[in-house]
């Protein structure tokens, strides 16, 4: 029952990730909101943000292969992937809509 609750590897992971997401997409202030309104709804396999979306998205899937997640988990990696960009100079807006998109691979 405790083990439910033992979700710091899954917060380790999220800052993890975040810091990965950071030096691949460093911070260019306004230019965060405006460059993601430009490339939403355009599939373009060279945009940089994306590709580091797709490398996030599969070290989720194999990281969730190996552990056992649950909603309190998949919330604090959530919440500290979320945080640690925002600590890191991100738009809150702009770092909550790529937590929502990582979110997405987690079953």
């Amino acid at each position: 029952m405790l083990s439910w609750f033992n979700a710091a590897e899954f917060q380790r992971f999220g800052e993890e990730l975040a810091v990965q997401f950071m030096e691949t997409k460093p911070v260019q202030g306004e230019g965060n909101r405006k460059q993601r309104r430009a490339n939403k709804g355009k599939a373009n396999d060279n945009d940089p943000i994306q590709v580091t979306m797709r490398n996030l998205a599969s070290r989720i899937l194999a990281f969730e292969a190996r552990k056992q997640a649950n909603i309190y988990k998949k919330a604090k990696f959530a919440n500290a992937f979320k945080w640690k960009l925002i600590e890191g100079g991100y738009e809150a807006e702009f770092a909550d809509e790529l937590t929502k998109e990582l979110m997405i691979h987690f079953r």
